[in-house]
């Protein structure tokens, strides 16, 4: 029963009409109103009414009920009651507020005179020099962190600034031997070279890996393999290893080393005398071929 008034929708409906304050109020108001009903209905039985004239409950409803009493008085009353209630717990709550402050303000002007005892002033005294000492070190502890912080910071700073200066460097180098790698490919010497060795003249063609020697008139006279080449495309500096062939296969033990410098176009080979272990001087011309769009660019 008690979980049938609780979730009906009709007795919910009616609990919150009754919790309305103006048909709260109205009812109070018609209660008080018509009097004479309310105590008649609550407090006298139907045979007590006839003592005063009432045969019944009806019979004093009917003679008792009247437009101004039960609508008119109460339905004022409730407006009334509705719109000024706020403004009286206003001024009952400013009221309170004030007395309050009246009765706290009373009491210290009495108390001011007073003395305090002088365990209580000491006590009173180490307490705000401990809250004191306190606030001072917690005020130190945070400025100490701002420091660091700032110190982390610029430290932070600086190690993104090297790690962004190593990152340009390995970019740097990484093009870097890119361009070495491409500049020491044996193709790169593909073509036809007049070759000066010491006082003599001759004319390489070179593809690839192999270098076909001619003398004069004699074409491919001799024919050598190039093992190894290594071109610095910054400073121009070569390295140039070869050695004979006979046939398909590399004669001898002995390997050919020259050190050798690029011009700035790279179309001459000179002897470097430091790297010339023979001390050999060899300087090689790349005949460019009109004719050939590959060896004009």
């Amino acid at each position: 029963m008690k979980d049938f008034f609780t979730e009906n929708d009709l007795f919910t409906s009616v609990r919150e009409r009754i919790a309305n304050p103006f048909i709260f109020s109205f009812a109070i108001a018609w209660l008080f109103c018509n009097w004479t009903i309310t105590i008649g209905m609550l407090w006298h039985s139907p045979g007590e009414l006839a003592i005063f004239g009432y045969e019944n409950y009806s019979q004093l409803i009917n003679e008792n009920i009247n437009t101004r009493d039960s609508l008119q008085k109460p339905t004022l009353i409730a407006i009334l009651y509705t719109l000024f209630l706020p403004l009286l717990n206003w001024g009952i709550d400013v009221f309170n507020a004030y007395i309050q402050r009246f009765s706290t303000d009373s009491v210290l002007r009495v108390t001011k005179a007073g003395t305090v005892p002088t365990k209580r002033y000491y006590d009173l005294k180490n307490s705000f020099n401990t809250q004191v000492t306190e606030l001072t070190d917690l005020i130190n502890q945070e400025a100490a962190i701002s420091t660091e912080n700032g110190q982390l910071t610029a430290q932070l700073a600086r190690v993104n600034a090297k790690i962004t200066t190593l990152n340009n460097t390995i970019k740097k180098q990484t093009e870097d031997m890119k361009t070495l790698k491409d500049r020491s490919k044996t193709n790169n010497l593909n073509g036809r070279w007049a070759v000066k060795y010491n006082n003599e003249n001759f004319t390489w063609e070179i593809d690839a890996q192999d270098i076909f020697e001619s003398i004069r008139n004699i074409q491919k006279l001799n024919r050598y393999r190039i093992t190894n080449y290594v071109c610095d495309p910054i400073t121009g500096n070569a390295a140039l290893e070869y050695m004979p062939l006979v046939g398909d296969k590399i004669s001898g033990p002995e390997s050919i080393f020259v050190g050798l410098q690029w011009n700035d176009d790279f179309t001459t080979l000179e002897t470097a005398g430091k790297y010339n272990e023979f001390h050999r001087q060899i300087i090689l011309s790349k005949i460019i071929d009109n004719n050939n769009p590959k060896q004009k660019s």
